[in-house]
């Protein structure tokens, strides 16, 4: 768990708004944390639903919907969220809906003119930034170049169901904390039996293996051995 953006997130739950943007670039943790997340979520009993953005390829947001919930093809999807908000609120509770990766959506189905990660962005706002829908919280994952250049104008129309932290750094996952790095260490360690200790590692490594992307490449290329001395031999594709 990535505590600085949980602790956004749970503003998030708190507030009014319907959209939460979690950034980061590739290998980053966006997608873990977004498991994490839902584990919790489900341990919890709540009602939440998890979308791979790469699916819209071959379907629109509103036909999935439908399929889920087994609701007409030829009913409005307005009326299937609608009732969705009228069972939430009937059980003083909330639906969690989280989108992972929006940027890998390409291309979205039935779309000639917008690229594909915009079409999905509009068809989420489209469809769930409404304020009679607070008890709806959409968590959307991005990597940042993507929604700099490509989504974070058209999200500014949006500003009202959107949450805006404080800091940039609050809706983005970075590298890790001096602790994150010593708990992700020992998961990694026990996953792929490294051999060598997270105290036996210098001041020079643990800042290399702050960048979560190069911790997951050097357990993999060293699996059962000891990490090398010099953290050059670290390679970054990042």
């Amino acid at each position: 768990d990535r505590k600085h953006i949980s602790a956004a997130l749970e503003s998030f739950y708190n507030s009014n708004s319907t959209l939460f943007p979690i950034l980061g670039e590739a290998g980053q943790g966006k997608t873990n944390q977004l498991c994490f997340w839902t584990e919790r979520l489900i341990e919890e009993g709540k009602c939440v639903i998890v979308f791979s953005s790469t699916d819209f390829t071959s379907t629109t947001l509103d036909c999935k919907l439908k399929n889920i919930f087994g609701f007409s093809v030829r009913k409005d999807t307005s009326r299937l969220i609608e009732s969705l908000h009228k069972k939430a609120e009937q059980n003083n509770d909330y639906i969690y809906i989280f989108f992972d990766a929006i940027n890998e959506c390409l291309h979205y189905k039935d779309e000639e003119q917008l690229m594909g990660v915009i079409a999905l962005y509009k068809a989420i706002v489209d469809i769930f930034a409404d304020k009679k829908y607070n008890r709806i919280k959409v968590v959307i994952s991005c990597r940042s170049y993507t929604w700099k250049h490509a989504l974070n104008r058209i999200a500014q129309q949006y500003q009202e169901f959107t949450i805006t932290p404080k800091s940039d750094n609050l809706s983005a996952i970075r590298g890790f904390t001096s602790e994150e790095l010593e708990q992700a260490y020992t998961i990694y360690g026990n996953l792929y039996q490294m051999a060598t200790a997270f105290e036996e590692l210098t001041p020079t490594s643990k800042i290399r293996l702050k960048d979560p992307l190069i911790l997951k490449i050097a357990c993999t290329n060293y699996l059962c051995k000891k990490l090398p001395e010099y953290n050059k031999d670290f390679t970054s594709v990042a």
